[in-house]
C-alpha cells in the first residue's frame, strides 16, 4: 500500500505557490459560466528523464501512452474498470465534465532541433536532499521555457514518493512536475495499481492550480472548488460503495476525483468547478496564461491522440462508420476492421504510424477490403496509430499496444 504520496504534499515546501495565487484566479471565475463556450486549449509537454538503471528508463511508447491518458482524463472520458457502485444515485456522473484542455508533444521544429522528448541522463543512485534540484543541471536536467512548456521530470525518488508539482506563481527555475516512473503510463516501469496514467493527472490538477480534494487544512479541508464535497482527507486503495464522510453535514466523498489519492482504476473525473478553475488559470491574464500565447506546432500524432478511443472502436461523423482494432494489447498480429456505412463502402488509405509520426505499415489504397490483419512480430514493443480513409473521405483512427 502507498503510504505517503505527494498528494500530501510533503514535498511541496520547495514549491509553494503565491499567496495571492487564489485572489487573482477567483477574480478570473466570472470568466467561464459557461462550459459550452469553451475552447480547446492545447498545452505542449517536455519530458526530462533522469535514470539509474534500464529498469526505470521510460521509454518514448510510454510517454505517449501517457499522453492518450491525459487527454482523455481531461475530456471527461475515463471510466472506472468496473462499474462504479460508489456514485449512489449518479449524483457525481451528472457532474463529470470534459475540461477542454488538451495536451501534446511539441513537435520538433518548434524545438531548436531537439527531440520532443529533450533530455536524457543517467543519475547516481544517491538523490539530492532537495529534490528540487533534479530541476537543474546540479543534480539532474535544468527547465526548457516554463511560459512555453509544461515540464515533466520523469526520475526515480524515495521509495515513499509518487512525485509533486509546482502550483502556479512559484519559482519560474523550478516549475513544472516531477513524478517517479514506477507511476507513470499504464506499461514498462508502471507498477499496478497505479499503472493507468493517473498520477500525472493529479499532479497536473495541482500544476494547475487545483489542491487535493481534501483540501489542505488538515481534517474536512476545503479545496475551494464550489461543486466538490468535503472530504475527512486522502482516500487510498480501494473504497467502499457509498462512502460517507464523517465531516459536518455527512457529504458523500467524491473518491473518483482525480484529485483523491485512490488507486487508478478508481479515478475518472473532474468537476465543472475544477475544470472552470483550471481553464482560469490558463486564461489570458491567469497565472498560467503565456502558455496560451505559444504558438507551438504540435507532433504529428497529436491529432491522433485526440481521437483516439477507450474501447479500441473510432466511430465516424455520420456515426455509422466504425473502426475496430482487436486484440489490444497485441502479441504477435491484430485486425483492423471497418464496420457500417453505406453499402458498397471501400477503404481508400490504411496507415499505421508510430509515435513520432513515422509510417510503420500502409496497404494498397485500391483494396476493396474491409478487414486487415497485420502481423507485427518485427514491431518494437509500444504504441501506434492506424489512420483509415474510405472511399467517401471519411476518417477513423483507432491505437495499439504492442507487446
Amino acid at each position: 500500500m502507498l503510504t505517503s504520496v505527494a498528494y500530501n504534499d510533503t514535498l511541496r515546501k520547495n514549491d509553494q505557490a503565491d499567496p495571492d495565487l487564489f485572489r487573482k484566479v477567483h477574480e478570473l471565475i466570472p470568466r467561464f459560466d459557461e462550459s459550452s463556450e469553451w475552447e480547446e486549449i492545447t498545452v505542449p509537454i517536455i519530458f526530462h528523464v533522469l535514470y539509474n538503471d534500464a529498469s526505470n528508463r521510460v521509454t518514448e511508447e510510454q510517454m505517449a501512452e501517457q499522453l492518450i491518458s491525459l487527454n482523455q482524463d481531461f475530456a471527461g472520458l475515463t471510466e472506472p474498470a468496473t462499474t462504479d457502485e460508489r456514485d449512489l444515485q449518479g449524483t457525481f456522473a451528472r457532474a463529470k465534465i470534459d475540461t477542454k484542455i488538451r495536451f501534446c508533444f511539441p513537435d520538433q521544429k518548434s524545438l531548436d532541433r531537439l527531440s520532443y522528448t529533450i533530455d536524457r541522463k543517467k543519475v547516481t543512485r544517491q538523490l539530492p536532499d532537495d529534490l528540487s534540484l533534479l530541476k537543474t543541471s546540479i543534480s539532474g536536467l535544468p527547465v526548457r521555457d516554463t511560459k512555453k512548456y509544461l515540464n515533466v521530470w520523469i526520475a526515480p525518488l524515495p521509495d515513499n514518493n509518487v512525485g509533486f508539482a509546482q502550483m502556479p506563481l512559484g519559482n519560474e527555475k523550478l516549475d513544472g512536475i516531477v513524478i517517479d516512473p514506477r507511476y507513470f503510463g499504464s506499461f514498462g516501469t508502471a507498477v499496478a495499481p497505479y499503472n493507468r496514467g493517473k498520477t500525472l493527472t493529479h499532479l497536473i490538477g495541482t500544476y494547475l492550480g487545483l489542491t487535493p480534494i481534501w483540501g489542505d487544512g488538515g481534517p474536512c479541508g476545503d479545496d475551494g472548488i464550489v461543486d466538490t464535497p468535503v472530504h475527512n482527507g486522502p482516500n487510498y486503495g480501494t473504497t467502499s460503495p457509498g462512502h460517507i464522510s464523517t465531516c459536518p453535514g455527512n457529504p458523500l466523498e467524491m473518491t473518483m476525483n482525480f484529485m483523491d489519492a485512490g488507486d487508478d482504476d478508481q479515478l475518472h473525473m473532474f468537476t465543472k468547478g475544477q475544470a472552470t478553475w483550471m481553464r482560469a488559470v490558463l486564461s489570458k491574464g491567469g497565472p498560467r496564461g503565456n502558455l496560451l500565447k505559444t504558438q507551438t506546432e504540435c507532433n504529428i500524432a497529436k491529432s491522433l491522440f485526440s481521437r483516439t478511443s477507450l474501447d479500441n472502436v473510432s466511430i465516424s461523423q455520420d456515426e455509422q462508420l466504425h473502426l475496430s482494432t482487436y486484440p489490444n494489447p497485441v502479441k504477435a498480429a491484430f485486425t483492423v476492421e471497418v464496420k457500417g456505412g453505406p453499402a458498397g463502402t471501400r477503404v481508400k488509405q490504411l496507415e499505421v504510424y508510430n509515435t513520432q509520426g513515422r509510417l510503420i505499415h500502409a496497404v494498397d489504397k485500391n483494396t476493396g477490403e474491409l478487414k486487415f490483419r497485420i502481423n507485427t512480430d518485427t514491431w518494437t514493443q509500444g504504441v501506434y496509430f492506424i489512420s483509415v480513409t474510405t472511399d467517401g473521405d471519411q476518417s477513423l483512427v483507432s491505437r495499439i499496444t504492442v507487446q
